[in-house]
């Protein structure tokens, strides 16, 4: 007992350093044991340029880069409800706050459909399955919801079935066509705004890519750079490319360059940002300037630092290093919740 609370105790205090420090004091980041090729199979089989397979591909980073548990993926093969042969690939990745899973549907090595799940765990964590939810005798694709670790609250998108004690987050049907809903999806749309403080300023920001809105569970990728229209050196880190975010509930995962220092007169610097905006109601703004305040950097986004040579990335397998940029509020004092019933089926 008393070793169990020495390790508890080191591992508490290892957890409050590293997130204590900065993006500069970061090192590369390096992968812990050899990479499961698995991920580079699924990538590749992304094919196209759209918005939501840009998001699968993000979100794939993310699920290797938060799986600190080394949570294998499952492949497995299985028949379509409509008689086709196919493969499904599922990631979960349980974190420190929020838990994630997703899954890929590949058909002749060609990834079809995939859908994700993100979950703030104090309350409901998730355990991404393959399971018959429907009762029509084939397999499903089965987010299925378990308490957090203080209980769990109703939660619109809590689904059940009558006469089935278990509970889902979302559940989909395998058809060649791709992943069908089993139940009805919350899918809140989030609009983004982007509020840029150039005005009598001797740095200038530009971005490029954002898109107007973003559903819950996606990703977007977006251009943020800062020129010198001046005609003197101006001081500047690489963290004034990444916003101040107003509204709560986004992550941002993105690549900085602890070299850049100042601007040059005439100078560009850019950067490429990842964005997620989560499921809060109400808009993300986010906004650029050169007098806002940097307090609260570390605790907004994390990087991924560079390689030892300024100005070159990692050598290591992609990498994005995100938490969330706004946290959901602390949870309140202990006091007597009303435990969500997973074990008592309701209508």
């Amino acid at each position: 007992m008393r070793n169990r609370l020495r390790l508890l105790a080191a591992t508490s205090l290892a957890f409050q350093l590293h997130a204590s420090a900065t993006a500069a004091d970061r090192p590369p980041k390096r992968l812990p044991n050899p990479r499961d090729p698995i991920y580079e199979e699924v990538a590749k089989s992304i094919r196209g340029a759209e918005p939501r397979s840009i998001s699968a591909r993000l979100q794939l980073h993310e699920a290797e880069d938060r799986n600190m548990l080394d949570t294998p993926p499952v492949k497995e093969t299985v028949r379509t409800v409509d008689g086709k042969s196919a493969t499904v690939v599922l990631f979960n990745v349980p974190a420190v706050d929020i838990d994630f899973a997703m899954a890929f549907l590949l058909i002749d090595g060609r990834t079809l459909d995939w859908e994700s799940c993100w979950i703030y765990n104090r309350y409901l964590c998730e355990e991404l399955r393959l399971e018959d939810v429907d009762g029509d005798g084939f397999i499903d694709i089965a987010f299925r919801a378990k308490p957090g670790i203080y209980g769990g609250p109703r939660n619109d998108r809590l689904r059940r079935r009558p006469g089935d004690d278990r509970v889902w987050l979302a559940a989909y049907r395998i058809t060649s066509q791709g992943l069908k809903p089993i139940f009805p999806v919350r899918d809140r749309v989030r609009p983004l705004e982007a509020v840029l403080e150039n005005a009598h300023q001797p740095v200038q920001f530009r971005v490029v890519g954002l898109p107007a809105s973003i559903a819950e569970n996606e990703m977007c990728e977006f251009v943020v750079s800062a020129t010198n229209v001046s005609q003197q050196p101006v001081d500047f880190s690489a963290d004034l490319l990444c916003p101040e975010v107003e509204g709560g509930a986004t992550s941002m995962t993105y690549r900085s360059d602890p070299s850049i220092r100042s601007l040059r007169p005439g100078q560009t610097v850019s950067q490429k940002i990842a964005l997620r905006a989560g499921d809060a109601k109400g808009p993300a703004i986010l906004r650029w300037s050169l007098e806002k305040s940097r307090v609260t950097r570390a605790s907004e986004a994390r990087t991924d630092a560079l390689a030892d040579d300024p100005g070159e990335e990692s050598h290591a397998p992609f990498w994005y290093d995100a938490v969330d940029s706004i946290r959901p509020p602390p949870p309140p004092p202990p006091q007597p919740l009303e435990r969500f019933p997973f074990e008592t089926a309701r209508p």
